[in-house]
């Protein structure tokens, strides 16, 4: 089965990547720029097991990249810089069968339809765009349990562990409570609570913390960080400055990896959102057991084969989490004991292998 998987980009970590890999100096042509993409680990879970073993029937793209794109473009001598129609011309030449659309919120369904191929999408939160257009596909893929579910069409998709989780096999635990994910926006406010007491806690205690905090960095025009704290919507945007300086700066792909290699517990807070109510996802889950590091997550329903108190531990507040936090340092062998189970769960039931045949099995379903 032929097919492309379509992405976007995410400009912290496009600013990140072609910094680490000399991108402006190296200037690599379209295949090359895409392996180093895949090989550090961007969008990894959710890249599909053909696209890893370089199948000629699977095409990846980020599709707004315009590094990328532009060099697609030359080497097949397209003249035009315009994204989308490059998307388009290479939907065209590949002449895939099914196209997996992982970036539904800018490239919508009315653009993808033209192509006359099967057509589905993913989305980690049906409710971020609008459901209509998201139901016309013929498959909506989500790690989401909510109502959406019960639509004909949609259908659970989880990310999968990856290859190069494996390439971290010897955990040095020089940190002790590593986090990392979003601070600004609504649905973080409890997770912005936290992270603030948690600091003081472990200045306090003299616990060691890496805090890797992305705010104010996303697509939107960059403000003026020192300018915007003046304002009370500030809270929600960016920390203030005596909390900024504990942070350090965020990290993507195979660079989360080794830091929750270093890390003796990785503290979790999902976002809050009254669609999901007590079901718990983020990426997080998935890298860190992935991984093999220690997980600390809230309490709430989670995937499937991922229980609490035995593949991660969870907290009900943040007094139940600092006990925890405390007990856990304290316990190496119990520590180490749920890590190897929340590895070994995760690499079973969320292999690449599997997160393909599920795929398979979807595409399958919807020709019949």
């Amino acid at each position: 089965m032929k097919f492309i998987q379509i992405f976007h980009k995410y400009t912290p970590y496009i600013e990140f990547f072609e910094k680490k890999y000399n991108v402006d100096e190296t200037n690599p042509d379209f295949k090359t720029l895409r392996r180093l993409l895949i090989q550090d680990g961007f969008y990894a879970p959710h890249i599909l097991k053909p696209i890893f073993e370089e199948d000629d029937d699977a095409f990846y793209t980020l599709w707004d990249y315009d590094r990328l794109q532009l060099a697609w473009a030359k080497e097949n001598n397209v003249d035009s810089t315009d994204l989308k129609e490059i998307l388009g011309l290479q939907i065209q030449k590949f002449n895939p069968e099914v196209i997996y659309n992982m970036s539904p919120q800018k490239i919508d369904f009315n653009f993808l339809q033209n192509f006359g191929k099967k057509l589905l999408c993913w989305n980690a939160d049906p409710y971020s765009i609008n459901d209509e257009s998201l139901l016309k596909y013929d498959a909506l893929l989500t790690s989401s349990v909510n109502k959406s579910k019960q639509a004909n069409n949609v259908f659970l998709h989880y990310p999968s562990s990856d290859p190069l989780m494996d390439v971290v096999l010897d955990p040095r635990e020089e940190i002790d409570v590593f986090f990392y994910g979003q601070f600004d926006g609504a649905p973080f406010q409890l997770r912005r609570e936290y992270i603030r007491e948690l600091v003081d806690f472990f200045t306090k205690k003299n616990i060691s913390f890496d805090f890797a905090v992305m705010y104010n960095e996303s697509e939107r025009i960059k403000i003026n960080i020192p300018f915007i704290r003046r304002f009370n919507f500030a809270k929600e945007k960016v920390p203030p400055k005596n909390l900024s300086r504990r942070f350090t700066p965020p990290v993507f792909g195979k660079d989360i990896y080794e830091k929750i290699s270093k890390s003796k517990i990785i503290f979790n807070i999902s976002a809050t959102h009254e669609n999901f109510g007590e079901y718990k996802f983020n990426m997080r889950i998935f890298e860190t057991l992935g991984v093999g590091g220690f997980l600390l997550s809230d309490e709430g329903n989670y995937p499937p084969h991922l229980e609490a108190g035995n593949h991660f531990v969870t907290y009900s507040s943040i007094e139940d989490l600092k006990e925890k936090i405390i007990i856990y340092l304290r316990d190496d062998i119990e520590r180490e004991k749920i890590r190897k189970k929340g590895k070994n769960v995760v690499h079973q039931n969320y292999s690449k292998t599997k997160q393909w045949e599920n795929f398979l099995s979807i595409v399958k379903s919807i020709d019949s």
